[in-house]
Order: C-alpha cells, then structure tokens, then sequence
C-alpha cells in the first residue's frame, strides 16, 4: 500500500533515508531508600549540575523523581546507549540505601512521605507551576513515571515531503507530515497499551484512582488509563486536526483551564514553539509521544524492540497517508481505555486483532525496505508484535502481574531495583566512543551538561557559542 510515496522516494535517491531521523529518550525513574521502602529524601545529587540549565539530568515533581534526558541521536541503538551512559553516570550518584524504583507506579507512601513530597522542592523557579498541579491533580498523579520518545524526521524528507505534497511554505509541510505521523500513532495508542502497558497495581489508597480499584487489579495499565497520567475530566483535545488541536490548547490556555502548554498530558505533543502562532510560522521541530510505562524487566527501563515498532509505526503514518476520522479516533481512543483496564492476561477482542494483524501486514512492507543494518531488529519487533497479538502472555503486564504479592509489588520492585544496581556498579564500561583515556572528560561534560559530540579520537564540547576539540583527558572545569 506503499507503493505511491516509496517510489517517489526511490525516484528522488531518498529511499535509503526513509529509515533515518533524530531519535530521543526521556525517562523519568524514582530514588527510592531500601531502608524506608518509599520515595527517597536524599537530595538530588549535586554532582549532576545546575537543573536551571543542565539537558541531560532534570527532576520532576519530586525530588525523588528523576529525569535523563538524552541528546537527539541518529539512531535507536545510538539512543538507548545514551541511555545507557547516563543510568550509569546516575548509579554512580547514588546513595547507598538508594536504588531506582523500576514501576511507573510509585511505592507506597506514608502520611509522612506525602507531606515531605509535598513540602520539599528546590526548583523554585518552578514552584508556581508545582503549585498549580498540587491544586489541580494532588500530590500522587505526577509521581507516576513513565518514557517519552522524541523524532524528528531528516531535513531531506522534510523537503521531500514539501515537494511531493506541492506545499509553497516548508512550515506548512512540516505541520501536516508530523501531525499526520502523530495521528497515527494515536489511533494504535491501544496496542502500544496492550503490548507495553505495566501499572497494574497501585501501591496507595489516596491516590487518583477509583475508591474500589483494589477490585480491578490487577490491570494492564492504570497509568495509560483516564485514571492515570491524564488530565482533568474538563480538559478535552482531539487529534482530528492539526488547527483543531491547536485551537482547543488555545482556548483551555485562555480560559486558565491549563496552565501551559506542558500541563496537557495526551499521547504526542508537537515541539518546536510556545503556541499556535510560532508553529504556523516556523513548524514543528519534533513530535514528543508520552504513553509508554517503565518496562521493569529492561534494565534501562525501555529496550530496543518497544522503539522499534513505535518506529514502524511512524513510517506508517508517513508512507500509509491515511487520514483518520473523528469517528474513528472517538473508537480507538475508547479501546485504549478498554485495554488499559483489561486483565493483563485478556486477549484483544475480535475487532482490534483483526485490526492489530491488518496493521502487522502493513509493517511487513516497511520492513521490507529497511537497511540491511536494521533488518534482524526490525523483523525480530514485528515478530514479537505477531506473537503478543496472538497470546496476551507475551505482553509485560502479563508477566509483571505474576510478581504480585500480597496486593503489592514493592518486594519484586526492591529486588530488582537492587539487581539493576549490581550490574551496573560492575559494569564493564564499552570504551569504543570515545577512547578509554578520554572517557573521565566525556562523563564530566555530562554532568555539567555541556553537549558533546565524538570526532574521529576528540571529544567536541559545546557551550553556547564556544567549543573545544578535546584530545586527551582534561578538567572542564578549567576549560570552560
């Protein structure tokens, strides 16, 4: 069903890129204390620099809540060893009661963590906006934790795309292939929830949940759930348009219904502008897509084959050229809730795995097409995909359920949390980028949050409008 745009593609010598893009992980993962069984209090590690301007380790709504940010890669693998690197650079941080919490869903907390959570915050050139979610959402909502994915497609499809499509302004073109990748990806938000949903259980009775909802566990996932990360019940954006979109943001922002831009918590979020103006001038930069829970049993808390049939479904979007309508999106919007809220060993109803398995025939024609260098991930995804379809028992919620004790999850939480941290203090660090001797300088830049890049056996680090080719193991502080 490709064949329009693929020889297009092929016709203009950019086949070769369909498979390229900027690749971006964000992770958010709770300190949590082996001895208080809770959140952590010790304080962000100061050695992970300046939150005011540091890109690579924030925190968010706790201080507990941790959050890696990876600089934009050429490619998944690239990504997830970023990942990598800076996980590490973190354990090394951390206190020695301390372990990361490896759920979305946050361990159990007392009276007392609450009040803690909710008194302590030294970011306070965001207090205002704390403030605002405290009184929106309370102290338990945005302590769940969760991944987003950024992309960003090259310039030369984007310029493609513009041609193809006889756009005259490339901000235009922008606008309608990133909203058409992201409405895509939002009509199989459902499947994404069955395959990675994990927040089965909730661990506290005060949080944003049903009263009963002990009734329901365990789930696929609450967090994916109108009862999990979501918004207010009165705050209503659909994907049926790139205009619409942007002018019901507008109107929640006029009406002080949402903060900001970043209090809307859907499944993508377009990036590049602080409004509806700056996109229609400029375009969007990236897509950010936000409904992936913590995968407790990946070490790094995400793996190679969750991205890489996210990937495949960006392609979709791109290649397909479907136009979903408001009707359709309205179903599939309620199959996620359906999903989420499903036992984790539920099978896919009729409809949606024929649907599912419809969607599987398509991906086998992009997979097709891919470099010889991404064809074993790829078909090593698309064969998972097939197998979860078939048997729910192959879904992480499915095996995480089975970890259940007594209502909880904090035993199985702790122990992995303890088992992830082992094998990263032993760790054999991979000295192939950058060379060993530089490695104590490539690990400073991050800390300092300084951008780096490699150069054949030289660090290239960034701040602002200077830069420094560094060949042999330096002290940035001295440098910069």
């Amino acid at each position: 069903m490709y064949e329009k745009l693929t020889t297009s593609l092929k016709q203009a010598g950019l086949l070769s890129q369909l498979f390229d893009g900027n690749f971006g992980i964000e992770i958010e993962e709770h300190r949590v204390q082996t001895g208080r069984k809770s959140l952590s209090q010790h304080v962000h590690p100061v050695a992970l620099g300046d939150r005011r301007v540091q890109p690579y380790f924030q925190t968010d709504f706790s201080e507990s809540q941790e959050e890696l940010v990876t600089a934009p890669q050429s490619s998944i693998d690239k990504a997830l060893r970023n990942l990598r690197e800076l996980e590490n650079i973190l354990n090394e941080q951390l206190a020695d009661d301390e372990v990361i919490w490896p759920l979305s869903m946050p361990p159990h907390l007392a009276p007392d963590d609450v009040t803690f959570l909710e008194e302590h915050f030294e970011r306070y050139w965001y207090q205002d906006y704390r403030d605002v979610l405290l009184e929106h959402y309370g102290p338990y909502q945005h302590i769940m934790a969760g991944i987003h994915l950024n992309f960003s497609l090259p310039d030369s499809l984007i310029e493609w795309y513009e041609k193809e499509h006889h756009f005259s302004r490339a901000a235009d073109a922008k606008n309608e292939v990133y909203f058409q990748i992201a409405q895509n990806v939002v009509a199989y938000r459902w499947l994404l929830t069955y395959l990675f949903g994990a927040a089965p259980i909730s661990e506290n009775e005060g949080d944003t949940l049903p009263a009963n909802h002990a009734d329901y566990e365990p789930v696929r996932s609450w967090r994916s759930s109108r009862f999990g990360f979501a918004n207010r019940d009165n705050i209503h954006v659909d994907f049926n348009s790139f205009d619409q979109h942007f002018a019901q943001l507008e109107k929640l922002l006029a009406n002080k219904d949402l903060f900001a831009l970043s209090e809307y918590y859907g499944p993508v979020r377009f990036k590049g502008s602080d409004d509806y103006a700056g996109f229609k001038k400029n375009g969007t930069a990236y897509l950010e897509f936000r409904t992936f829970d913590l995968n407790p049993f990946a070490d790094d808390g995400l793996d190679d084959k969750t991205m890489n049939i996210w990937h495949l479904l960006i392609l979709d979007g791109l290649l397909s050229e479907k136009k979903w309508q408001p009707n359709e999106l309205k179903k599939f919007d309620e199959w996620n809730e359906e999903v989420a809220l499903a036992h984790p060993d539920s099978p896919l109803s009729a409809e949606q795995k024929e649907a599912a398995q419809m969607l599987v025939q398509q991906l086998e024609g992009i997979v097709a097409l891919a470099p010889a260098d991404q064809t074993a991930s790829l078909q090593g995804a698309l064969s998972y995909l097939k197998m979860a379809i078939a048997n729910p028992q192959e879904t992480i919620a499915f095996y995480l359920s089975k970890e259940i004790r007594n209502d909880s999850l904090s035993d199985f939480a702790f122990a992995r949390g303890k088992v992830v941290k082992a094998a990263r203090d032993s760790e054999k660090i991979d000295f192939s980028l950058p060379p060993a001797e530089l490695w104590p300088s490539y690990v400073q830049a991050l800390e300092l949050g300084l951008r780096v890049a490699f150069k054949s056996d030289a660090l290239v680090i960034t701040k602002g409008n200077q830069s420094w080719t560094i060949t042999e193991n330096t002290d940035l502080n001295q440098l910069i």
